[in-house]
């Protein structure tokens, strides 16, 4: 976990689809904890798209998690394609990380 000051709105982040039927293509609003309205999503795939926002947090968290592992640990030491599978596993994660973070290169 990034132990950063939280440069996010506090978590859990939630989905509040909009009451109202009338809309064809209604609106579904992603919540932060404090109760303030994050985002506002339109569109056909409204709810897919929030409830991948309201997973930010977290699934940065777990990127983070594992763009800090530490391959020279002896643990890590391992020949062939699992450890090649895991150095690729963490360089798309330090990527993921700069973009969330607004670093990417």
């Amino acid at each position: 976990m990034n132990n950063d000051v939280d440069w996010y709105a506090p978590r859990p982040w939630s989905v509040d689809t909009d009451p109202n039927p009338a809309m064809v293509f209604g609106r579904v609003n992603v919540i932060g904890a404090n109760e303030i309205t994050l985002a506002t999503v339109f569109g056909p795939t409204r709810e897919s798209n929030a409830h991948l926002i309201a997973a930010a947090p977290d699934l940065l968290e777990a990127l983070e998690t594992v763009a800090n592992l530490n391959f020279e640990l002896p643990i890590y030491q391992h020949q062939g394609e699992c450890f090649r599978v895991l150095n690729e596993l963490r360089g798309l994660a330090v990527e993921a990380v700069a973009k969330a973070r607004g670093r990417s290169r």
